[in-house]
């Protein structure tokens, strides 16, 4: 009996042993990050702007930095999501201070990418995907490079409030202001609000207008009340019972700002662009669209008949 009892032992010594080697070490606990501070008060690509820090629950001092502008952060309340790639976007910054180290973006392998995953009164939670670099001090030295990934940060109301506020950004948005709305009326009043200038942009490209003519329209007319419109409409949930607006938001006020700042960096704006008609045409057939959807059945083949007139034609 006794020599059983003591191979027993040494088996279960021996299995206990087996596990031991085996066994995984134990990462440590990745850290939490949350939002420390906000800062505002400046101007970032000819726009207001804040900057977010993110540091580590665990460790205050292993802080992220984000700088957006106001029409970055309407992006992305509007579900939009935000990428620099490289420096291939200077309306976004992204910066860490870890362990006394700086990293930065560069021209080469790194990245930030932004996504809302859920935007209420209450809180925003984002998506975080970036890459940073601390060159080496030395050039045979190598580069040091880190990467931050978060699959839900929470901004909380008063955070998001205090964006907001920096950013001039309407706390109720649109939402109070079109909310007795119904989404047909809601798209039909944001095409009717917005439409004017788009008018006057394709009359300008198609009448070739001088520089200094369409500059001055742009800073002057258009810039003000497009941002105008956009801080009414970019805030609105257009989650519930909203697909129709959601759309005409998405393919129609959106792109009329990219339709105009794209003209504005031409050299010279020609009736023939093949980007500038093929932009005009999507919007437009986001306006038939809207139009389609909302016209009752009594006047449908009304709308049908009229397609012609929501199509850019460049041909001479």
């Amino acid at each position: 009996m006794k020599m059983i009892t003591i191979l027993k032992i040494v088996a279960i010594l021996f299995i206990s042993k087996i596990h031991l080697v085996n066994a995984q070490p134990i990462s440590p606990e990745e850290p939490t990050y949350h939002v420390t501070e906000i800062y505002g008060g400046f101007i970032h690509q000819q726009e207001i702007a804040v900057t977010i820090s993110l540091c580590a629950q665990q460790t205050p001092s292993q802080c992220y930095f984000i700088t957006l502008n106001r029409s970055s952060f309407l992006d992305l309340m509007n579900m939009q999501p935000l990428k620099r790639l490289n420096n291939d976007n200077p309306a976004i910054e992204f910066s860490a201070e870890l362990a006394a180290k700086q990293y930065r973006l560069s021209n080469h392998d790194t990245r930030i990418i932004l996504n809302t995953r859920d935007i209420t009164l209450e809180q925003m939670t984002l998506s975080i995907d970036g890459k940073l670099v601390s060159p080496a001090a030395q050039p045979t030295g190598k580069d040091d490079y880190v990467t931050l990934r978060i699959n839900a940060l929470i901004i909380p109301k008063e955070k998001l409030h205090t964006l907001k506020s920096w950013l001039e950004i309407d706390l109720n948005g649109g939402e109070q202001r079109y909310r007795e709305l119904s989404d047909c009326k809601l798209a039909e009043q944001m095409i009717k609000d917005t439409s004017p200038l788009f008018t006057k942009a394709i009359e300008l490209w198609q009448g070739s207008a001088s520089d200094k003519d369409f500059a001055l329209w742009k800073n002057e007319t258009f810039q003000p009340q497009y941002d105008a419109l956009r801080q009414i409409y970019d805030p609105i949930d257009y989650r519930y019972n909203r697909k129709i607006s959601k759309s005409v938001h998405e393919k129609y006020l959106l792109p009329i700002g990219d339709f105009v700042s794209y003209m504005h960096r031409l050299v010279s704006v020609s009736p023939q662009s093949i980007w500038l008609t093929k932009t005009a045409n999507k919007i437009l057939k986001a306006e038939y669209r809207q139009n389609l959807m909302c016209t009752p059945i009594s006047k449908l083949q009304e709308t049908i008949d009229s397609a012609d007139r929501f199509r850019i034609n460049t041909q001479r």
